[in-house]
This record gives C-alpha cells, structure tokens and sequence, in this order.
C-alpha cells in the first residue's frame, strides 16, 4: 500500500468528480510510485474505467503504463519527465528518504517542507573507529615471494 500524493490526489479529484473518491482508495492500494500512479491519472482522460485497466496493465509491467504517456504532452517514459510531472500535477512531489530516521529528525525534515535534511550530529572523537595499522614485519628481498606466516598455510 503506497500514499497517494495530495497533488495526484487534487487532480484526480478535479478529473474524476464522483468517481474520485473510489479511484483515490484504488490508487492507494496500488504499489506503485506517484510516477506510475500519474501515468494511469493522467493518460485516462477521465474515465474511471480507463485507470483501473491502466493499473491492471501496471500489475504485469508498470513500464507499459508509463510507455502510454509517450508523444504526449505528459510523456512520463523519457528523460526530463520530472519537470513534465510537476507540470501536470504542480509542485510538491513526495520526498522519499534514503537513511533511516528517528522522530527528531523527521521533525526536522518535515519542518524544512521536506526539502533538506538537517546537518547531522557531530560525533565525538572516541566514537570513531580506527582500523590497527598494518606493516610489515621485515622487508622482503626482490623476487621473494611470501610465504606461510607463523606457521599457517602450506608453501606454494
């Protein structure tokens, strides 16, 4: 189960009228990114009908959804499709965040308009961890070759 974005949720409100309400619930249920979600919106022309079988199609390869908004005005499957989403849609798109996060900071985030994170925390110097260094015991003469060490392994 995904969150519809509230632009996707106004438009289909604004193109569906009393159908809005069960296509807000169908789109939430659908597993799909705002992207896909859009493509099944926008390329239906208002008719309810039309995005339910764009979602089916979704279901066997959200790519096709995406490939039907192609040589159109929305064209969601090429390069530059962000700019075109927010066209149709307006600002706003969802903020996915890629590092986890405890309530402070999503606070923090949220307080931003979700558009920064917060600089993080500085740890202390003891908490970082150093890896031993690493050297050799003796120098190895030229063409010498290494062999077990401390008795491990067997000579090649």
């Amino acid at each position: 189960m995904t969150r519809t974005s509230a632009r996707l949720e106004r438009r289909v409100r604004r193109d569906f009228g009393a159908a809005a309400d069960d296509l807000v619930r169908l789109l939430q249920d659908a597993p799909y990114a705002e992207r896909v979600q859009a493509a099944s919106v926008i390329g239906a022309g208002g008719d309810a009908e039309r995005v339910r079988q764009a979602l089916r199609l979704a279901d066997l390869d959200w790519r096709d959804v995406l490939m039907n908004t192609q040589a159109t005005a929305v064209d969601l499957a090429t390069s530059g499709w962000e700019a075109r989403l927010d066209l149709a849609l307006g600002e706003g798109a969802p903020v996915q965040l890629w590092r986890p996060v405890g309530p402070e900071e999503l606070g923090l985030v949220e307080e931003s308009g979700w558009r920064e994170w917060p600089p993080r925390p500085r740890r202390p110097a003891e908490a970082h961890h150093r890896a031993p260094a690493r050297g050799c015991a003796r120098p190895r003469a030229a063409g010498e070759r290494p062999g077990p060490r401390h008795g491990l392994g067997d000579p090649v």
